[in-house]
């Protein structure tokens, strides 16, 4: 069995490498792609030099949100973390930015994709806000039913410290809820390692793997 593992917001890569080097192997998972998405252009460049050499990990330099095009990314000042396509998240600075171009990740699925439907697919995400953009996108396109586990930083977290955003937590729980999604956390910290792989094991074999 194949399995795809997306992981959107992927910084310096740490969850990638606890996947592929840890979890993977422990599972006994040799069958695999990883797809991550990366918005800022120097960090992408570095975690790129990470990953050189492993022909199943792709890397793109692309913002997570409802529609395509370009956004600008608004830089965390300096001294904390999480750059964001919110010009009202609380910690960037909104005269330091970089245009990106911005995907639609049911969209870039179908077109790379094509073992989605056959496959067992993990999604993590850490995207400082735009986890309502992303999970609209999933569930207006049928995607969302695709997934087999979702992990990442705690939903709506990020989006409660976007001043945009705030009011509409609640109707990310609403897609959430109405999907019996639950998001493991998997974000920033080893000590979760654990628990994402006895999470895994456990969709592996109620998907028959």
């Amino acid at each position: 069995m194949h399995v795809n593992y997306f992981d959107l917001g992927v910084w310096a890569g740490a969850e990638i490498g606890w996947m592929i080097d840890e979890i993977f192997p422990d599972l006994g998972i040799t069958d695999y792609s990883v797809y991550g998405f990366e918005a800022c252009k120097a960090t992408l460049d570095s975690t790129l030099a990470r990953f050189a050499g492993k022909d199943n990990v792709m890397l793109v330099h692309s913002a997570i949100s409802g529609s395509e095009g370009q956004l600008k990314l608004y830089h965390a000042r300096r001294g904390s973390k999480g750059h964001s396509i919110y010009s009202s998240k609380r910690n960037v600075v909104q005269k330091n930015f970089e245009w990106v171009d911005c995907t639609r990740l049911s969209v870039w699925i179908d077109q790379n994709v094509p073992s989605f439907d056959s496959s067992f697919n993990i999604l993590r995400a850490n995207i400082e806000g735009a986890e309502l953009s992303l999970f609209q996108d999933l569930e207006t396109s049928g995607k969302i039913g695709g997934f087999d586990l979702f992990c990442g930083s705690h939903p709506g977290l990020d989006m409660g410290k976007v001043q945009t955003l705030k009011k509409k937590r609640k109707i990310l729980m609403k897609i959430l809820s109405k999907n019996d999604i639950v998001v493991h956390r998997f974000c920033h910290n080893r000590k979760l390692v654990p628990k994402i792989k006895k999470v895994i094991r456990k969709r592996l074999q109620e998907f028959g793997g």
